[in-house]
């Protein structure tokens, strides 16, 4: 933890009157997908400015996907939403992976099913047209899955991936995600198993602390200039991750300390991409993005200093930027 910044981080939403709290255009289409296990899965389009709801989706040259996440939603993408529509004729499609936002918790909730979730998405979704992946966190493995469940002609039509705060390896391997091995974690999941709704009444009692925790822990940049400094990005985060169950947070416990893509690396060979870390990251640390890009010599490597798990809102131009990268 480096409390420094922590401590400016959090009185920059003490101190000032706070910007608002961002989300999603309301100029958006919510698809709801039946998965394959009965599951409903929500999924956002939204369009730019020049390509209307009219206009058929088969038209959209190129498709843009953004995964968000463990603990988030489709709304953590705004920043990267607000300068995408400035492109033309995109069609940008944000899933609620299982169990987040609007979409249905379920019985599997792991990362080979959002995996199958994100290949059913493109395959209902975006049948035809070029294709640009993009996923942060636990959607960058998600992204990585879903490559394994394409087919030979769909993944053709991947143009461009981009991992950010991501890893290839288990999430347990590195980083303070290595407490995901520890005895409390262990025994949390099992009370989790047998009261559910004991875990959801102490979760209540515990949300006030939810925002100088991941001021200390999350946040290790300034968010108190550029695009981060319009809106209060840490009252969206804890708002965020105050709106998702226990069960979908100790559901995906077991699977991210276990769970790897190396199988999905040789898919990378012949696809353009974007790799980007935070230097302070302590849940996914520079070495996983390196890790990744050891296998993926191909894509371009960034890390960001004074930067921690969050580059989509920590950096949100940067990010941005790799993505208008992929799209030229």
């Amino acid at each position: 933890m480096r409390p420094v910044t922590a401590v400016r981080n959090l009185a920059s939403i003490v101190l000032r009157d706070p910007p608002a709290v961002p989300g999603l255009p309301r100029a958006r289409w919510i698809h709801r997908l039946t998965m394959d296990d009965g599951t409903k899965v929500a999924v956002h389009e939204v369009r730019s400015y020049s390509f209307s709801f009219e206009d058929a989706p088969s038209s959209a040259p190129t498709t843009l996907i953004l995964v968000h996440g463990f603990n988030l939603t489709a709304a953590s993408w705004f920043f990267q939403l607000a300068a995408l529509r400035e492109q033309p004729n995109l069609r940008i499609l944000l899933p609620d992976l299982r169990g987040h936002g609007a979409s249905e918790d379920a019985p599997g909730l792991d990362i080979e099913r959002t995996a199958i979730d994100l290949a059913a998405t493109i395959r209902e979704l975006a049948p035809t047209g070029r294709l640009i992946l993009a996923g942060h966190s636990m959607g960058a493995m998600t992204v990585l899955g879903g490559l394994r469940h394409l087919d030979k002609a769909d993944l053709q039509r991947v143009g461009g991936i981009a991992l950010i705060n991501g890893a290839i390896d288990t999430f347990a391997s590195a980083g303070v995600s290595q407490i995901l091995h520890s005895r409390l974690v262990r025994a949390t999941r099992w009370l989790g198993a047998k009261s559910p709704s004991r875990l959801e009444w102490a979760k209540s009692l515990v949300e006030w602390a939810i925002k100088p925790v991941i001021a200390a822990f999350i946040y290790h940049g300034s968010l108190d200039e550029g695009e981060s400094d319009n809106f209060d990005v840490l009252t969206f985060h804890a708002n965020e991750i105050a709106g998702t169950s226990m069960r979908t947070l100790l559901g995906y416990l077991d699977d991210l300390t276990e769970h790897d893509e190396l199988a999905a690396a040789e898919l990378l060979a012949d696809i353009p991409g974007e790799i980007l870390v935070g230097a302070m990251d302590d849940v996914t640390p520079p070495s996983q993005s390196e890790r990744i890009h050891d296998l993926w010599p191909r894509a371009d490597f960034h890390e960001y200093p004074e930067s921690g798990h969050m580059l989509p809102v920590e950096r949100p131009e940067d990010v941005t930027r790799a993505l208008l990268n992929l799209l030229s």
